[in-house]
């Protein structure tokens, strides 16, 4: 039912609505929460401004409908405007999710970037797909729906001149099943009249189990959000959307996976990225082949089943509107669940010594899926490193990494083939041409084109120059925990650097960073630094830089520290500093023989230039190992 001027509480939002629909009786409630809420309505009288504090982080596709709104889906319609900056969130970003900075990059006015703010906060919570709304200005009605892949809004109508659009709109939105309002399908909800999950179920109608086979019939589960089992939720409208839920075995799923706490994580990936379950069967199967692998496989998270669904099976409304486009930098994105043990972070740990358990087994299991999967994570951050208690009466605590759904297999060119590039563009232009002639079709430039590619199943989505092409300009990781090569900008026109195994070791070391500054024993937290915790990828690389190179900026990250993580900062991150400090400087000399490569005339003396620069890279990059990172941990 619609109800006017209701305030509608959230995490991060106290905002009041001119409208909300919800099947809830809202009379005798004063305040809402958005996860009560079905639909938004934005009304404004007059063309007065309202000021939007703050960014809106969302990537805001503007799509209208060119000719007039009928009953039917839309037919046509044109990208009006999109924005361009490549994700640079804080911990909990989306690496497929652009920011936008104001409101000219989106191109909306105060009352539309207002709705979209609704609809932003609408996808934010609970368990959606998919959310809608509607902008009344004077008697001009426009709707919209928002959902993973951006935003799209009609053309506007008018609501005394088509009045019965208007009843249609109010109608849809009152009655709507719960489905349609954008929540998962898949919930059982205890009544019709209620979006609430207590009581509630969710069941998976053609799962997969851990080695991707068919169940063979629907699996369910109990939803269990407590005061201690809390539903995750990823703030942000546009993007993977992921959602941790926190279940309870029932029936067939207790007599398939025991009867532990589980949880279902649930996101939106990008169809062509490769996902997670089938990186996880890759590298437990490759571990578990090998003898010296196998004692480390219980360091990798293990997923009971997964499902996958395309937009058209979830009947996202975006898949019957012909016509409408993605914006530029987006691309369809499928519905991934993963079932699995619940793990704990790592701020429930008891003791710094406990860390370090966690830590040095999280470490052994990424660098053996490394070993014999060929397998990268690319996204290390403290939030993926988790844990969990072995049996009474040790309780002895295990270390988990998590998340792998931004990995990628062994594709990547190694130092010599760079350096051959490289080298190649100090050639004369004729001498460059012959050997681009003579070259074999698989020579380094290819092998480098393909370094930007996923292995996926889906052989010929994988093969394309557009994936290939779109990968290239996209960085993986969170910003916190990226290391400092990732974090430069790449010039127009070229590509993001490629993501190495020294750069999740690197990422390893700004993990401990992180828990050491900010762990709290007594309150089982961890603070995060301020400085790291920066909208914009470029600011959080120069605060690194700084930590790394300059003596005040690295106590003033410990300066809060407390005294039980004395001993490791000494010990494990004086020690990893130095480590990441000389890699520091190697760099910068490779960089500064490469400037003097690039302003050299004589040929001769360029090849010179060249093998210098090629020394000094292979220098930079065999400092940071995991053999050199574990020497610097194994001291205490």
């Amino acid at each position: 039912m619609p109800m006017l001027g209701h305030i509608v509480k959230g995490n991060s939002a106290y905002l009041k609505l001119d409208v909300i629909f919800t099947s809830h009786n809202l009379t005798r409630i004063k305040d809402r929460h958005w996860n009560s809420v079905g639909g938004v309505g934005e009304i404004s009288s007059g063309a007065r401004d309202i000021r939007i504090q703050g960014p809106l982080r969302i990537n805001l596709s503007k799509l209208r409908k060119d000719g007039a709104v009928t009953r039917s889906s839309a037919k046509r319609f044109k990208n009006e405007a999109s924005s361009s900056n490549p994700r640079a969130e804080a911990p909990s970003s989306d690496p497929d999710v652009e920011v936008p900075s104001n409101r000219s990059q989106v191109g909306l006015t105060d009352k539309e970037l207002q709705t979209a703010k609704y609809l932003h906060e609408l996808l934010s919570h609970h368990v959606r797909s998919y959310g809608t709304g509607f902008l009344i200005e004077e008697t001009s009605m426009t709707l919209w729906y928002c959902d993973r892949m951006g935003l799209v809004q009609s053309e506007s109508f008018d609501i005394f001149k088509a009045p019965e659009y208007l009843v249609l709109v109010l109608a849809a939105l009152a009655k709507a099943p719960v489905g349609a309002l954008g929540f998962c399908p898949f919930l059982n909800f205890p009544s019709p009249e209620s979006y609430s999950l207590e009581d509630t179920s969710l069941t998976l109608p053609d799962a997969v189990d851990e080695d991707g086979v068919s169940l063979g019939e629907p699996v369910t589960f109990n939803v269990e959000v407590t005061s201690s089992r809390k539903l995750i939720n990823n703030p942000g409208a546009i993007g993977r959307g992921t959602v941790v839920v926190p279940v309870k075995t029932v029936r067939e799923s207790k007599e398939l996976f025991g009867d532990k706490d589980h949880v279902v994580k649930i996101a939106w990936q990008q169809k062509t990225r490769t996902a997670e379950d089938y990186f996880v069967r890759m590298i437990r199967k490759a571990m578990h082949k090998n003898d010296t692998a196998r004692q480390y496989l219980k360091h990798i998270v293990e997923i009971k089943c997964s499902l996958t669904k395309s937009m058209a099976d979830m009947e996202l409304p975006r898949a019957l509107m012909l016509g409408v486009s993605l914006a530029d930098g987006e691309e369809e994105r499928v519905w991934r669940i993963l079932v699995m043990e619940e793990y704990m972070p790592v701020e429930m740990l008891d003791s710094v010594e406990e860390f370090k358990e966690v830590f040095k087994g999280v470490l052994q299991g990424h660098h053996w899926a490394w070993e014999v999967a060929e397998v990268l994570h690319r996204d290390i951050s403290i939030n993926n490193v988790m844990f969990y208690r072995g049996a009474a009466p040790d309780w002895q605590v295990i270390g988990v990494l998590c998340d792998w759904d931004l990995a990628q297999k062994k594709c990547l060119p190694g130092p010599d083939q760079f350096y051959e590039v490289a080298q190649n563009a100090t050639l004369p232009e004729g001498e460059r041409q012959k050997q681009a002639a003579e070259a074999p079709e698989d020579s380094v430039v290819t092998s480098i084109e393909a370094a930007a590619s996923v292995q996926t199943p889906d052989h010929e989505a994988q093969n394309s120059e557009e994936l290939r092409r779109r990968q290239a300009r996209h960085r993986t990781g969170t910003g916190p925990f990226m290391a400092i090569d990732l974090l430069q900008d790449p010039e127009p026109g070229t590509r993001a650097p490629c993501h190495e195994y020294r750069h999740d070791l690197e990422s390893f070391f700004y993990v401990i960073v992180w828990f050491t500054a900010g762990f709290r024993p007594e309150t089982h937290a961890v603070k995060a630094i301020a400085d790291w915790y920066q909208p914009r990828l470029s600011t959080i690389r120069l605060f690194k830089k700084q930590f790394i190179t300059d003596d005040e900026s690295w106590k003033s990250v410990f300066r809060r520290a407390d005294p039980s993580c004395g001993p490791i900062i000494k010990d494990w991150v004086w020690r990893l500093r130095s480590l990441f400090l000389g890699h520091h400087v190697a760099s910068l000399s490779a960089l500064h023989s490469q400037c003097l490569t690039m302003t050299e005339t004589d040929h001769e003396d360029s090849i010179k230039k060249a093998e210098e620069q090629r020394r000094l890279e292979a220098s930079a990059r065999h400092l940071i190992t995991v053999e050199t990172f574990i020497q610097c941990i194994s001291t205490t």
